[in-house]
């Protein structure tokens, strides 16, 4: 397939490749497809990635992922050029592979509008909160990770765990240890300055996740 595949304003999950293309970085920034300028060479939106400690100099790889429904598809591009317009970072980029479908999400993600509060761990029980780090508006969930959207900005290179706190359906609040995958600026909506997603890092919790599984089908119901 080919960039005419993607839509405007579609949401790319993008990471760093290695020269000969074999790897992918573990580390995930997010960016906005904002149109294709010629050819296969199209613009990205991404403030977060452009203002990160990472080199974006020419010919630097990245590898791009997008969602069509529970379907993901990737491609890979090597940066031609970085610069802001309009207080805003993008990425000029020529594309270096065709899309392909490479795979499913592993869950499928619930829209959901719900008040969250993201805490640090308590030093000796990772698993329980702490301090209050801050407070968003859940965009959607599933059995392995949640997004949220907040005007706080968090430090995604630090790599720190965090708890989540929620409540899908009264009276049940939900506290989940998760851990940043990956932060983006929250084009969606304007109220908002950012959105991150998180995944679960409560292995041994089985009991709250089974918890959440039953609040989300209420939640369903519920709407």
């Amino acid at each position: 397939m080919h960039l005419r595949f993607i839509d405007d304003g579609t949401r790319l999950d993008i990471r760093f490749l290695s020269d000969d293309l074999t790897s992918v970085s573990e580390e995930c920034f997010a960016g906005t497809f904002a149109g294709i300028e010629k050819g296969v060479t199209f613009l990205v939106q991404s403030d977060q990635l452009v203002n990160s400690s990472h080199s974006l100099v020419p010919s630097r790889k990245l590898n791009f992922t997008l969602y069509r429904g529970a379907e993901a598809y990737s491609f890979n591009g090597k940066i031609d050029k970085t610069h802001t317009k309009n207080g805003s970072g993008y990425l000029l980029v020529t594309a270096v592979s065709l899309i392909e479908k490479s795979g499913r999400r592993q869950s499928v993600r619930s829209p959901v509008s719900a008040s969250v509060n993201l805490y640090t761990p308590d030093p000796n029980a990772p698993d329980k909160a702490d301090k209050l780090l801050c407070a968003g508006m859940l965009h959607d969930i599933s059995r392995d990770g949640l997004c949220f959207f907040t005007n706080e900005k968090i430090d995604i290179e630090s790599n720190q765990n965090y708890v989540a706190e929620f409540t899908l359906v009264q009276p049940e609040t939900i506290f989940l240890p998760v851990k940043l995958v990956r932060c983006g600026n929250c084009a969606q909506y304007a109220q908002y300055k950012y959105d991150y997603a998180f995944l679960y890092t409560c292995d041994k919790n089985a009991a709250e996740i089974d918890k959440l599984a039953l609040n989300l089908f209420q939640y369903a119901m519920r709407v």
